[in-house]
């Protein structure tokens, strides 16, 4: 299975298993790029490696779609301002991860790296 395939399978799965962050991953466009190594969102988009998400087990997938969306549900990329991009993800994705644990979320360690 493809990239885009995948995704769009676990981004359906997710609104049948987890309908908050499955209506929310309906709302970000997802688009292959390949300048970044994993995958990252705008607040609009979700921008993705084919080559990490074929990597990836489809759990690993809707996690991290759920991660991703969990980023716009919290306003980081809209809150970020004028802070050090690097240190900014790491806090936030701290309170993603730990967000999405608390929710019952099983989350894979490769399925949120540098998002």
């Amino acid at each position: 299975m493809n990239a885009a395939d995948k995704l769009t399978k676990a981004r359906a799965a997710l609104v049948l298993e987890r309908p908050f962050f499955g209506s929310l991953a309906l709302r970000l466009k997802l688009e292959a790029v390949t300048w970044h190594e994993t995958a990252t969102v705008d607040g609009s988009a979700m921008y993705y490696s084919g080559a990490f998400i074929e990597s990836l087990s489809f759990d690993e997938v809707k996690a991290l779609l759920a991660h991703e969306v969990m980023h716009c549900a919290l306003g980081h990329p809209w809150r970020r301002g004028h802070r050090d991009g690097k240190q900014w993800n790491e806090a936030a994705d701290a309170v993603v991860n730990d967000q999405l644990t608390k929710s019952g979320c099983r989350l894979a360690e490769r399925a949120h790296v540098e998002s």
